[in-house]
């Protein structure tokens, strides 16, 4: 009986010392990996900020590529269609000068949903 408790004083040790190693090296690889996974967040942040700044307010505020052109082409349908409400309130429309005001914005709205559905029709 004395023998087996010998054998085992002598593995113990062992183990926890494979043990002990073992959580090292996961614990330098887990540092590792986070090290890698925000230097990586980092640089696109870094990145992120930058294409920010090149853009602008307007840039900001639209967005830029495809996102950009519909956009500015909502923003036109919303202003003349607003341009539109605000001459039909403050003008009498059996006036030619105010149905040509109105036919002129309603053609520039128009041309902004041509484009729009247009579009569309050419990413299919």
């Amino acid at each position: 009986m004395e023998y087996k408790e010998d054998i085992f004083a002598e593995i113990n040790p062992q183990r926890e010392k494979a043990s002990h190693q073992s959580d090292n090296n996961y614990q330098e690889m887990a540092l590792k990996e986070q090290a890698i996974y925000d230097a990586k967040r980092l640089e696109t942040e870094k990145q992120l900020t930058s294409q920010l700044m090149e853009l602008g307010l307007l840039g900001k505020l639209l967005g830029s590529g495809e996102s950009a052109k519909m956009s500015i082409v909502v923003l036109v349908i919303i202003f003349f269609s607003t341009a539109i409400i605000v001459v039909l309130a403050q003008n009498d429309i059996k006036e030619p000068s105010t149905m040509q005001l109105i036919t002129l914005l309603m053609n520039i709205i128009a041309g902004a949903l041509g484009y729009v559905f247009g579009q569309r029709s050419k990413q299919s």
